[in-house]
């Protein structure tokens, strides 16, 4: 059709169409968290992981950010602000968690019923 909506398009069962059902749900950001976190993870230099965490900051914490998470308090955006000249392994652990958790628990299974319905 020329004219398809949004509801006329499958989702497909798989990490497209979780991105998608994510996407159409204003929650992408909790899926681009997790795999920033994921990335800063695997770093081991100081500058790079100094960077990534820069990165992660301007992009989901800082006041204003592109995908910011407006659940963070004002002094846990201040504990991480601080550590970014020399970021900790572990900077963003329970930022992670609570991504992950936020998938796990709510997201998926809503992805889940969504592609339930489809059939």
């Amino acid at each position: 059709k020329a004219n398809a909506s949004s509801d006329d398009q499958k989702l497909q069962y798989d990490v497209d169409g979780f991105a998608q059902f994510l996407a159409n749900r204003k929650s992408i950001a909790t899926l681009l968290l997790w795999k920033d976190v994921e990335d800063y993870a695997t770093l081991f230099g100081v500058q790079e992981r100094a960077a990534a965490a820069e990165k992660i900051f301007t992009r989901y914490i800082r006041p204003g950010a592109e995908y910011e998470l407006t659940s963070l308090s004002e002094q846990v955006v201040k504990d991480i602000k601080e550590q970014l000249d020399n970021p900790p392994d572990d900077l963003f652990t329970e930022l992670q968690a609570v991504a992950y958790n936020m998938m796990l628990f709510e997201l998926f299974p809503a992805f889940w019923n969504e592609i339930k319905q489809q059939v």
